[in-house]
C-alpha cells in the first residue's frame, strides 16, 4: 500500500490550509510573511478553489494531510507556476527534508503527467538556500529573475523525460494520484523496481574530500531502479579516506566493500596550482597502496576542471590554459596506472562533463554552502555511468533488445494504411543498429501481420533491415508469449533481455508475466530514445571486444545447427576449430568479461577478476581459454576453464567449466573435459574431480559430468578415475591445435 496521495483540496480543508500559511516557518518564506487576516484567508480560499486556472492539491502522509501544493496561472499543456508549504513545525530534520522532496516530486510528476505542461515555474526566497538546493537536484534550472528578491526557476518536460526513472524521482512508486477532474488523468504506468535473483547485498565506498554523502545515497537509487539489487554505498567523512586506507584496523581496511572509488575532483588536487603534481603523486601512491592491500574492483574517476576560470578564446579552441594542460597531465598518469593494477578501471568524468555541460557540472555556491562536488545534472550522469560500469562487471547487462515496430521502427502501423520514415525514427533505427553492430543481439516482437511488416522493413530506406534481427515474432499472440520464445531461442535469460515497446498498455502486460525482462518507460518524445538508450546503465559495455562484434553470426550459426535434422554433418561442413591456451595478458580481459557474464553453462557461477585468475598459478591452479574459430571467419573465445591439482590425493580437480551459451551444441563441452582430463593424465594424477554449483540459471550444465561417465560421490561433486579407464572421446567433427 502507497504512503503518500496527492489529492484535490477538500473545501473542508479551508482552516487546516490557514493553520499552515500562518506557521511562522512558512511566513518566514513567503513574499508576504506577515500574519493572514482570517477573513483575507477566506475570501482568498472560494476564488481560489474555483479558479480555473488554479489547482490546489494536499498530499496526505499515511492519510494525515501534510502539504498544499498550488499551481497558478494555469495554461493546460503549456505552463504554470507553483508553490507549496507543509505544517513545518511538526517535521524537523531529516523527516522535514523527506517530506519535502517527496512534495517536490508529487508536484513535478502531476504537472508533466496529468496538466500535461511543457515547463513548470517556481520562485523561491533567495536566502532560503535548503528550497533551493532542492529545486536543483529535482532538475529545476535558472529561468530569469524573479521579484525582488526571489530565483525563478523553471522544469521542462524534455528534463522530466530524462530524470523521471532517476534516483530522485524513484519514491513516485510510493505515491498514489487522484487528479482534479478538470485535468486529463494519463499518469505514467507504475515503474516497477525490476525482478532479479537477489544475491548478497553488493557494497561500495566513494572516496574524496568533497560531500559525496548524497551522490552516494543517489548511486544506491540509481543501481536498484535499473538493475533491481539494492546497493550499500558509503562515503567517508570529508578528507579522512586517505587516514582509513593506511589504517589496517579501520571499518574501510578490515570490512573492506566489493568496490572502491576513487573520486578527487580535479580542484581538489589542483587548488592554486602549487605543488599541484605533489598533491597528484601522493593520491596515485594512495590508489597503488590500497590496490596492493585490498581486493574488490577499483574505479578511478578521471580528471576535468569543471569550475570557472580565466582563459582566452584561443586557450579555449587549443585546451591549453594552464588547468586543461595540467588534468590533462594527470589524466595520462591514471591512465597507466590503471593499465597496471588489476580490476581497476577509469570512469570517464572528463566525457560526462562534455556530454552535461562544464556549467551544469559546476556546483557553484553549493560548493561552498556544503562541499558538493557537482552540480546535479552531472551527478545524474555519474551515477547512471557508475551503476552501469558495476552492473557490467558483474554480468548484468542487457543482450538483447526486443522492439515492437509501428510506432516504435517507425510511425504508425504497417498494416493500417501505410507508415512514415521521419529523422527521429531513423535516429532511433540507427541507434539500434550501432548497438548491434556492438554485440547487442536485436529481435523483433510485434502485433502485426506477417507480411505488412516485412515488406516495411525491406523498403530500401530502412536503417534496419531482417538480417539485423536474430529472432522475428510478427503475429497476434500476446508479446509475453513471444518474448518467452525469444530468449528460448536465442538462449538467454529472459533478465537479459530489454523490451522496447511504444504503448504503456502493452508493456504493462509484460512486466506483469515476465517480470524478470528489463521493460522501461520510454520519453514520450521519439527524440530522446537515442540519449535514454546510450545512457541506459544496463546496456553500459565496459570494452567492445571482437567476440562482441561477432555474437550475431554465433547466434546465427547456432539456429542453423538445431534446424538441421543430421546435426553431424552439419557441425562437419562449419570447419570448427577448437583450441586451449594458458590464460595470458592478451587473453585476461576476455577471460574476466566470460566469468562475469555467462550463467547457464557455468559450472560454478565463480566471477574471477583479473586479480583471482593471476594467483591461480600460485595456489597450484591452471586456467585456459576455449578458442573457437569456423570456415566462415568466426574467431571467439567462447570460454574458460579452470582446473587445480591436489598432489597428496593425485586428484586435479576441475573448478570451473564455462562456455558462452551461442556455442552450444557444438560438441565443446566434450572436447573441453577431454582436454582436461589428458593434462590431469599427464601430470600423473589417479582422479579428475568436477564440482556443480547449481543456480536458478545453470541449468544446460547440470548433467555436464554425468553425461561423461564421472560417479557422484556427494551432492554436487562428481569424480572419475583416469588411469585404465577409457578415456573422454573427443569430438571427431571439431579440428583440434
Amino acid at each position: 500500500m502507497s504512503r503518500f496521495r496527492l489529492r484535490p483540496v477538500l473545501p473542508s480543508e479551508r482552516a487546516l490550509v490557514y493553520e499552515w500559511r500562518n506557521d511562522p516557518a512558512v511566513r518566514r518564506v513567503m513574499s508576504n510573511p506577515h500574519v493572514v487576516d482570517p477573513e483575507v484567508h477566506k475570501d482568498w480560499w472560494q476564488t481560489a478553489i474555483a479558479d480555473p486556472q488554479r489547482r490546489m492539491m494536499i498530499l496526505d502522509d499515511a492519510d494525515v494531510p501534510a502539504a498544499l501544493i498550488v499551481f497558478f496561472d494555469l495554461k493546460p499543456g503549456s505552463s504554470a507556476n507553483w508553490g507549496f508549504y507543509a505544517g513545518a513545525s511538526r517535521k524537523s530534520g531529516a523527516d522535514l527534508l523527506a517530506m519535502w522532496v517527496t512534495v517536490e516530486v508529487a508536484a513535478v510528476a502531476y504537472a508533466f503527467e496529468h496538466l500535461r505542461l511543457d515547463e513548470l515555474f517556481c520562485e523561491t526566497l533567495e536566502t532560503n538556500s535548503a528550497v533551493l538546493l532542492l529545486h536543483d537536484r529535482t532538475g529545476f534550472a535558472d529561468s530569469g529573475q524573479g521579484q525582488a528578491g526571489f530565483i525563478r526557476k523553471c522544469f521542462t518536460r524534455a528534463g522530466y523525460e530524462l530524470r523521471r526513472n532517476g534516483p530522485i524521482f524513484a519514491q513516485l512508486g510510493d505515491v498514489v494520484f487522484e487528479a482534479d477532474p478538470r485535468d486529463v488523468s494519463i499518469p505514467a504506468p507504475a515503474i516497477p523496481t525490476p525482478a532479479r535473483d537477489q544475491g548478497p547485498e553488493r557494497r561500495v565506498s566513494i572516496l574524496g574530500s568533497a560531500n559525496w554523502d548524497l551522490v552516494a545515497r543517489d548511486l544506491g537509487e540509481t543501481y536498484r531502479n535499473a538493475i533491481g539489487h539494492s546497493l550499500q554505498v558509503t562515503a567517508p567523512a570529508i578528507g579522512q579516506y586517505a587516514l582509513e586506507l593506511a589504517d589496517a584496523a579501520s571499518p574501510l581496511r578490515s570490512n573492506p566493500p566489493d568496490s572502491l572509488i576513487f573520486a578527487e575532483r580535479f580542484e581538489d588536487l589542483a587548488g592554486d596550482g602549487n605543488n599541484a603534481e605533489a598533491r597528484f603523486e601522493a593520491y596515485a601512491g594512495c590508489i597503488r597502496a590500497a590496490r596492493a592491500a585490498m581486493p574488490g574492483r577499483f574505479f578511478i574517476n578521471d580528471f576535468v576542471p569543471v569550475c570557472p576560470r580565466v582563459r582566452s578564446i584561443a586557450e579555449a579552441l587549443t585546451h591549453q590554459d594552464a588547468a586543461s594542460r595540467l588534468a590533462q597531465s594527470f589524466n595520462r598518469e591514471l591512465q597507466s596506472l590503471a593499465s597496471l593494477l588489476p580490476d581497476t578501471q577509469l570512469v570517464p568524468l572528463a566525457d560526462l562533463v562534455l556530454e552535461t555541460g562544464r556549467r551544469n557540472s559546476d556546483p557553484g555556491k553549493y560548493w561552498f554552502l556544503g562541499r558538493m562536488p557537482f552540480g546535479q545534472a552531472l551527478v545524474d550522469r555519474w551515477t547512471s555511468c557508475v551503476a552501469g560500469m558495476l552492473a557490467a562487471g558483474e554480468g548484468r547487462t542487457v543482450r538483447v533488445l526486443v522492439c515492437d515496430l509501428d510506432d516504435t521502427l517507425w510511425s504508425g502501423s504497417a498494416g493500417e494504411g501505410g507508415i512514415g520514415l521521419d529523422e527521429a525514427f531513423l535516429a532511433v533505427q540507427r541507434c539500434l543498429k550501432t548497438f548491434a553492430e556492438r554485440g547487442t543481439l536485436l529481435a523483433i516482437s510485434s502485433k502485426n501481420e506477417e507480411a505488412a511488416a516485412f515488406e516495411a522493413l525491406r523498403r530500401p530506406d530502412m536503417v534496419l533491415r531482417e538480417a539485423d534481427f536474430s529472432a522475428l515474432r510478427i503475429n497476434w499472440r500476446p508479446k509475453s508469449e513471444n518474448i518467452r520464445s525469444i530468449a528460448a531461442e536465442i538462449g538467454v535469460a529472459e533478465n537479459s533481455l530489454m523490451v522496447l515497446d511504444n504503448d504503456p498498455l502493452e508493456r504493462a502486460e509484460i512486466r506483469h508475466a515476465l517480470p524478470d525482462a528489463i521493460t522501461p518507460e520510454l520519453p514520450w518524445d521519439v527524440a530522446d530514445w537515442p540519449r535514454f538508450l546510450v545512457n541506459h546503465p544496463l546496456l553500459t559495455q565496459l570494452d567492445v571486444l571482437s567476440e562482441d562484434a561477432g555474437r550475431r553470426n554465433a547466434y546465427r550459426m547456432k539456429r542453423m545447427i538445431g534446424e538441421e535434422p543430421n546435426r553431424e554433418s552439419v557441425l562437419r561442413s562449419l570447419g570448427l576449430t577448437v583450441e586451449w591456451k594458458p590464460v595470458n595478458p592478451s587473453t585476461l580481459p576476455r577471460a574476466v568479461q566470460l566469468a562475469a557474464k555467462t550463467n547457464q553453462f557455468n559450472t560454478s557461477s565463480i566471477r574471477y577478476s583479473q586479480a583471482d585468475l593471476e594467483r591461480l598459478r600460485a595456489t597450484g591452479g591452471q586456467a585456459w581459454t576455449v578458442r573457437l574459430r569456423d570456415r566462415f571467419g568466426g574467431d571467439e573465445l567462447a570460454g574458460l576453464a579452470v582446473m587445480k591439482f591436489d598432489p597428496a590425493r593425485q586428484a586435479a580437480v576441475i573448478e570451473t567449466i564455462l562456455l558462452s551459451c551461442r556455442v552450444l551444441g557444438r560438441g565443446l563441452e566434450t572436447a573441453t573435459l577431454a582436454f582436461l582430463n589428458e593434462v590431469a593424465a599427464q601430470a600423473g594424477c589417479q582422479w579428475l574431480e568436477g564440482t556443480i554449483v547449481e543456480t536458478q540459471r545453470n541449468q544446460p550444465c547440470r548433467d555436464l559430468y554425468r553425461n561423461h561417465n564421472f560417479d557422484r560421490v556427494a551432492d554436487g561433486l562428481f569424480v572419475r578415475g583416469i588411469a585404465g579407464s577409457t578415456p573422454i572421446e573427443r569430438p571427431a567433427w571439431l579440428t583440434y591445435l
